[in-house]
């Protein structure tokens, strides 16, 4: 996840507002970490989606 925000940091940075990552990419990525039994990690994925993405109804699955 760490990679994830630093990659959208940067972008952010270069151009000038925040940019965020989508959704399914954040989705993606918290099913893979479920996929290979690291569910604390997917865990926290799974808050920060819900964090930016309070509308989206697979964030609370």
């Amino acid at each position: 996840m760490t990679q994830l925000h630093q990659h959208f940091e940067k972008l952010s940075q270069r151009y000038g507002y925040t940019m965020t990552p989508p959704f399914s990419l954040i989705y993606e990525l918290g099913v893979e970490l479920i996929s290979s039994k690291d569910l604390a990690s997917a865990e926290k994925v799974f808050q920060y989606s819900l964090q930016v993405y309070p509308e989206e109804k697979k964030s609370y699955i």
